[in-house]
């Protein structure tokens, strides 16, 4: 509607000013410019990244979390935005965790951003530790125009993994946080994080950064490979880690039977978990019930040999969930569920639709001046908390973010050239 409402425009009057157009128009306009963006609540580990040693994620997180670019080109545009997009939420008193403080007042426009699930507790080598009840997420997630969780507390993608990144791990969320889950019965995965380096002037013309710049977290579908191409073409040479995902992710249907398989190991682990976390803590009469519901009393009553296994000797059922719990993935290639148990039959249709993406951020900083020392390394990660950031390193603290000043009117100019070119 807009494109035609601009189009009649221009054939009207070349020469036609903004600051003339009807107030519904000028508005439409605005509303037009307004981002779609992934809203972190929590500042996401810089481990996750593969190429985390050359690249500070939490700066996007940041940017993402601020107010669109729209709202600081006048009043106008600053009162049609409030009003009708959202406006900063403050949910500081409701986070468990201290640590990661800097998206304090994040940005958010119910049903048009999406909600990204950043740090939630996993039991990787180094962290993050787990935040507690987050039932301020799903609040917020309810919302959300979509969820985006991270892929690696569902199941691992080894596909994308560079070979250093390829370590043994196993998803540990809570029986809350898989009560939450139950709530968002469809929701994206993120498989791969995919950090892009770009000058500023690049990244306003991609295709990743939205109309006005200010959109630097995209998500693509793993399966639109014509959106992955597209991407590639727009990015120049980066790091060794990132070719190397581009490469893979450019293998079409290496890539998708990968995700296919990857789908149902995914669907499998989340059953084990329940069916773990379901065992955790019966009682008595739980029990009794269960017997009676003819439901399986041992988790290994609920699985069978694989039919495509065909490696020799009896199966070792209790050396594999124990295998199974303390060293994930488990080889889902040697055992399958047993469908003639109704339990399984339930969990399976319980099991929520998990729609794999790939999230590319867009990094126009230079990554390797910002992280050139440890403190600053660790003070700009959000790792410190506020107490510690008004201590006696507090003017290094301010000296790194006013980094941002001249980024930002950059990015105020180009929004405003990009809206005298609509």
């Amino acid at each position: 509607m807009l494109s035609n409402v601009m189009e009649s425009l221009t054939i009207a009057s070349s020469k036609t000013n903004f600051s003339d157009l009807p107030f519904e128009i000028r508005k439409m306009i605005w509303l037009y410019c307004i981002p779609s963006r992934a809203i972190e609540l929590e500042v996401p580990p810089d481990q996750r990244l593969p190429s985390h040693s050359a690249t500070c994620i939490s700066w996007t997180t940041h940017q993402n979390s601020r107010p669109p670019v729209v709202t600081r080109i006048c009043r106008e545009s600053r009162q049609v935005v409030l009003k009708d997009c959202g406006g900063p939420i403050d949910h500081n008193e409701a986070r468990p965790s201290t640590e990661y403080k800097v998206t304090k007042m994040p940005w958010f426009c119910p049903g048009r951003d999406i909600i990204s699930w950043s740090s939630l507790s996993c039991t990787l080598p180094y962290g993050p530790k787990a935040l507690g009840d987050h039932s301020y997420f799903i609040s917020y997630s309810l919302q959300a125009r979509d969820v985006v969780v991270p892929g690696e507390l569902i199941f691992p993608f080894r596909y994308l993994m560079p070979p250093k990144e390829m370590f043994n791990f196993k998803p540990n969320f809570s029986r809350t946080e898989s009560d939450g889950f139950r709530v968002l019965n469809d929701f994206m995965v993120c498989l791969q994080i995919v950090t892009l380096h770009m000058s500023p002037e690049e990244a306003l013309n991609s295709t990743i950064s939205g109309r006005t710049g200010d959109s630097l977290v995209h998500l693509v579908d793993v399966y639109d490979s014509a959106q992955i191409k597209k991407i590639s073409g727009e990015v120049k040479s980066q790091d060794a880690n990132t070719e190397l995902i581009f490469d893979r992710l450019l293998q079409t249907e290496t890539l998708h039977h990968e995700v296919d398989v990857w789908k149902e190991h995914a669907k499998l682990n989340w059953i084990c978990r329940m069916f773990e976390n379901y065992h955790a803590n019966r009682s008595d009469q739980q029990f009794e019930h269960d017997r009676r519901m003819n439901l399986p009393s041992r988790e290994l009553e609920c699985f069978v040999r694989h039919p495509q296994d065909t490696s020799p000797g009896e199966v070792d059922h209790d050396r594999w969930f124990k295998s199974y719990v303390n060293h994930n993935p488990p080889r889902f290639d040697r055992f399958m569920f047993d469908m003639s148990i109704p339990w399984v039959q339930w969990a399976y249709n319980d099991v929520p639709n998990f729609r794999p993406v790939i999230m590319f951020r867009l990094c126009v900083r230079n990554c390797a001046q910002l992280r050139s020392t440890s403190f600053r390394q660790e003070m700009y990660s959000g790792r410190y908390p506020p107490e510690y950031q008004k201590g006696p390193m507090r003017c290094q603290y301010e000296a790194m973010w006013k980094l941002e000043e001249p980024e930002e009117k950059a990015m105020v100019a180009e929004s405003r050239k990009t809206l005298k070119r609509l």
